[in-house]
């Protein structure tokens, strides 16, 4: 399995990938491991794609004090990840193998079920999928940590950790809720009565919470994806 192989990089090793490209992969991914959710939107099984469908080790620890910081990939065998050790009340030390997706503890807790889902996406067939060749370039540092991307700048200002970032959230949202099954989920649902009956103002917010629901994703972010794809 190569499915990175054909895509174009900048010369600092960043992918140059268009949203819809980025559907394609993710569908992609999809059909290759669970074909069935392409044609019956449901929840996509995200952490049995990241280990046994991308090789990858699952690890989890507190990787700040404070929440700050959700996720991170390890792409080469290191002994100098920091993280933050309850117990001590300190920072420590920990040795991981490269291949390796950390996730904050604190996402371990049901309510958190949403988070952790598309944190895991974010970090596994975001980063580590497509990123490896960025973070093991020459003089950089062989670890992704998911900081978010700077909210005050445009598309024109984003610097390469910009770019990455909204490509992981991107390639997290089309893998839990691929393209194909959009379609078959918003046509089947469009043509219901609940939904004809509703006001207009009211029929996004239906889609969202009845996705959100399906698919084991945050209402937020299943009506960020239907915006997206200009169902709504």
């Amino acid at each position: 399995m190569n499915l990175t192989r054909h895509i174009r990089r900048t010369k600092t090793g960043v992918p140059i990938l268009s949203l819809t490209q980025m559907d394609a992969l993710g569908e992609a991914i999809i059909a290759d491991f669970s074909p069935e959710r392409l044609t019956e939107p449901g929840e996509v099984d995200i952490e049995a794609i990241t280990e046994f469908y991308l090789g990858l080790q699952l690890d989890f620890q507190f990787l700040s004090c404070c929440g700050k910081y959700l996720g991170m990939t390890v792409f080469t065998d290191t002994d100098k990840i920091i993280i933050y050790n309850p117990d001590k009340n300190a920072a420590d030390y920990l040795k991981v193998k490269g291949g390796t997706v950390i996730l904050d503890s604190t996402l371990l807790v049901p309510r958190r079920a949403h988070p952790f889902r598309f944190t895991l996406g974010h970090e596994a067939v975001g980063h580590a999928l497509l990123h490896r060749p960025y973070f093991t370039g020459v003089r950089r540092n062989p670890l992704c940590q998911n900081q978010g991307i700077s909210s005050y700048q445009t598309q024109r200002d984003w610097q390469d950790i910009d770019w990455l970032e909204w490509q992981a959230d991107a390639m997290s949202a089309a893998v839990l809720l691929p393209r194909a099954a959009m379609y078959r989920f918003v046509r089947r649902e469009t043509a219901t009565a609940d939904y004809q009956k509703l006001p207009s103002l009211a029929r996004a917010d239906f889609l969202a919470r009845k996705l959100a629901s399906i698919a084991n994703v945050a209402p937020y972010t299943a009506k960020l994806r239907l915006k997206r794809l200009k169902f709504i």
